[in-house]
């Protein structure tokens, strides 16, 4: 899967999968990313000749939270066959450019650090 391992939030996501088993249009691609505390965000691609063409839109994905998304890749047919393909995590980091007053742009690690010092 070509999910990239970072992406950041305002910013335009696009890759592209081949998956010669279960090719575009006859299957849909469709990643779920899930963080604890909040509901699945489900991304779908689209068709590319054979293969699945993910794009998000820095609009829609400005407000996705900042931190570990475990994510999963799966396909689906026309007929309700279903099939994980993938699994992973990725790392969505904030976007400096919507940042307000008071944002801690801190890694975990460097707060916990931080506050051991202290």
């Amino acid at each position: 899967m070509n999910i990239p391992e970072r992406l950041k939030a305002g910013d335009t996501w696009e890759w592209t999968d081949s998956l010669p088993d279960y090719p575009a249009p006859t299957w849909v691609l469709k990643y779920a990313l899930h963080k604890t505390g909040i509901a699945a965000i489900v991304l779908t691609a689209v068709v590319s000749g054979t293969d699945h063409k993910v794009t998000v839109s820095s609009a829609t994905n400005a407000g996705y939270g900042a931190g570990e998304y475990q994510w999963a890749a799966y396909v689906e047919h026309a007929d309700g066959r279903r099939y994980t393909v993938g699994e992973g995590r990725v790392i969505l980091k904030s976007s400096l450019l919507t940042a307000v007053a008071g944002t801690d742009n801190r890694s975990h690690a460097q707060k916990t650090l931080d506050a051991i010092e202290a």
